[in-house]
């Protein structure tokens, strides 16, 4: 830098005479940063060559964008995600009746005994929610976990690695529940399968039926599948598709592992008829919602999470199937 500045070389060197078109244009809020001075003897040292500032400057560039495209991914994650409301602590919930819901400034999170998320109730807007949690992935633990455990979890469902997913539970409403399966447990309107029912479907014949049982399309319930079925199936599909072009197009660092899809709908209802809350107000929410859940197992990996994504394609193709056989 010294033997340039002495050539006279730098006193042509101007913030207003350095080109804009030149080989790379550095960031300029790294400039900002370094003051005036700095980043003059930063442009001398550039455009002379100096392997080592090339090298920083690049590096820079590469991880500035880097993190401005991952912002953008997570950002966008967020729309497929519970809303957020922030971290109670329990223990001061309880003890606590100076802290309001026991609810802490972000701040004093690390100082929590008992840290919880708050999230959205998804199934809120639902008079008679019918709830499915699919667990996705053709493994569901961490690269990280001992050989016990990578044994363990493969043995739970060995048709896992292959489908991509995995029935964990769901909550169905029916009119008549007297046609219940014998594996199924119910009361006066819901019936319910959990994990035991999920670990026994084999095929994908029969986590096909599962399906079409809880969206309504087995005939159950004294009538046929209806047109608000159709919705509901056509709806899912088409935010499970946005799930699988992010994890297609725009996540190259996440894994999910033990991660879940959580599906809600407002039960089986014949064309028409409106959907109405308890104290018979009319509920405007007849979309299903279909949201990511379950993170507690999320790991940075190079090229994103082909298991999460395989077991979402595979989801769409049968749900797209059922959608034709039943409408089409």
């Amino acid at each position: 830098i010294i033997q340039y500045a002495k050539s006279g070389s730098m006193s042509s060197l101007s913030p207003q005479s350095i080109p804009c078109n030149s080989r790379m244009r550095m960031n300029d809020s790294l400039l900002s940063s370094l003051g005036y001075f700095n980043s003059m003897a930063l442009f001398v040292a550039y455009y002379a060559g100096d392997t080592t500032v090339l090298s920083s400057i690049q590096s820079y560039e590469r991880s500035w964008r880097s993190l401005i495209k991952e912002v953008a991914a997570l950002k966008r994650l967020s729309e497929f995600t519970s809303q957020y409301f922030g971290v109670v602590d329990l223990d001061n919930l309880k003890q606590d009746t100076n802290l309001p819901q026991g609810r802490l400034p972000a701040q004093h999170h690390h100082h929590l005994q008992s840290p919880h998320l708050i999230l959205k109730n998804l199934t809120a807007p639902f008079p008679h929610p019918n709830i499915i949690d699919i667990k996705m992935g053709t493994q569901t633990y961490e690269p990280t976990a001992p050989p016990s455990k990578r044994i363990r979890e493969a043995k739970k469902y060995p048709p896992q690695s292959e489908i991509g997913f995995r029935i964990v539970g769901m909550r169905v409403m029916h009119n008549n529940n007297n046609n219940s399966p014998p594996s199924a447990g119910g009361g006066d309107e819901y019936t319910c399968w959990g994990k035991s029912f999920g670990f026994n479907l084999k095929t994908k014949e029969e986590v096909m039926r599962a399906l079409m049982i809880y969206f309504h399309c087995d005939g159950r319930g004294g009538r046929s599948s209806s047109h608000y079925t159709q919705h509901i199936l056509s709806c899912v599909i088409r935010q499970l598709t946005r799930i699988k072009k992010w994890f297609e197009a725009e996540n190259d660092t996440l894994a999910f592992y033990a991660s879940s899809i959580l599906i809600v709908h407002g039960g089986c209802q014949n064309p028409g008829d409106p959907i109405e809350l308890g104290d018979g107000t009319p509920c405007v929410h007849t979309e299903p919602i279909v949201k990511m859940i379950d993170f507690a197992h999320v790991c940075r990996e190079s090229g994103g999470d082909k298991g999460y994504l395989k077991g979402v394609t595979n989801l769409l193709s049968i749900l797209e199937e059922i959608h034709n056989l039943e409408f089409q």
